[in-house]
């Protein structure tokens, strides 16, 4: 005992003298947090050792103790420090005006910040136009200005996520100092913004094919030259969905021929009205404008009639189950949106 005493009356002070040391070296040295972390764990397992050679068992635990405290003191504020320090370096408005490169900010962070702006614009109205396409029987008019706006800031922001991810590449293989210790990058962050403008966009495309698809024969005969067609839908299309309807019409006639309606007579071997020798526009589908659907009203709309027999005064703000029909104008101008 009186061995073990002598070793830790030696030890001890010359431990204390180096914790003091290694605190301050700590925050001084310009050395990674990972760097200084393997530094101390080293440290501390070559005492630990040493206690052990010397059959000091007990001051072993008292000096790991020492060590768990010092390093909860020192190294929880030196990790809550450089958090604090990448966050306020990351969301500080001086560095996005002024265009300082700091930690993971270029100096492109304010065109950045102006095309996410722009995109998170387009992206109000492109959900819009999603909604209303989704939950509308018809096809609404194609919205050009949305979707070649938001195809574009989708183009630029894809440019400007790659030299982004590339810089972020390299201060990461530079291993710049003071980078940040955030599980992700601003780069991911605008990539999933990409994603979320790309997902609303493939869905409004998708909604109007699946219309154009079912609606194909009587959009191909309104296309017919004086066509009585029951539907005025064939403006409301795009030039390419044109495109893509009449093919689409081409390709039924041509395969329920080959199915066997080739062995009719010449006069009714068609899907389109061929009066007078075959049936008329009742054998053309339509949407079905008398379902009931909801409406949220953005602006004043006076009385409007919602029925045969209901008259009533539509506010700003109100909520309505009502056939379609009803709203469709309004629907159409922007002035009421369907959820």
């Amino acid at each position: 005992m009186y061995r073990e005493l002598r070793i830790f009356g030696l030890v001890a002070p010359c431990g204390c003298v180096f914790l003091c040391f290694s605190a301050s070296f700590w925050n001084s040295v310009t050395m990674s947090v990972k760097k200084r972390v393997k530094f101390f764990v080293l440290f501390c397992f070559f005492v630990f050792l040493f206690f052990l050679i010397s059959n000091a068992f007990f001051f072993a635990c008292v000096f790991c103790s020492l060590c768990v405290l010092w390093a909860k003191c020192f190294c929880g504020d030196v990790f809550e420090d450089h958090l604090d320090e990448a966050f306020s370096r990351e969301t500080s408005p001086d560095d996005v005006v002024g265009g300082r490169t700091n930690g993971n900010i270029g100096n492109n962070e304010a065109p950045l910040h102006a095309s996410s702006a722009a995109l998170s614009d387009l992206l109000k109205s492109l959900i819009q136009a999603t909604e209303n396409e989704r939950c509308a029987p018809d096809i609404l008019p194609y919205p050009e200005a949305v979707v070649d706006g938001v195809a574009a800031q989708i183009a630029a922001q894809n440019e400007q996520i790659r030299l982004l991810s590339a810089e972020e590449k390299q201060q990461t293989a530079e291993k710049e100092l003071g980078a940040s210790l955030l599980p992700f990058k601003p780069s991911d962050i605008m990539a999933l913004e990409v994603q979320r403008a790309q997902f609303f966009l493939c869905e409004l495309l998708r909604c109007r094919l699946r219309k154009i698809e079912a609606l194909a024969l009587s959009l191909f005969y309104e296309g017919q030259l004086h066509s009585d067609a029951p539907t005025q839908l064939r403006g409301m299309l795009s030039h390419n969905e044109v495109i893509v309807a009449d093919r689409l019409a081409e390709l039924m006639a041509k395969y329920v021929l080959q199915a066997g309606l080739q062995s009719a007579p010449a006069e009714l071997q068609y899907l389109i009205p061929n009066l007078p020798y075959a049936e008329g526009v009742e054998m053309l589908p339509v949407p079905e404008l008398d379902q009931y659907v909801f409406c949220v009203v953005l602006d004043d709309l006076g009385v409007v009639r919602l029925g045969e027999d209901a008259v009533q005064a539509v506010h700003a703000g109100e909520i309505f189950l009502v056939p379609y029909r009803a709203f469709r104008p309004y629907i159409l101008d922007g002035r009421v949106r369907l959820v």
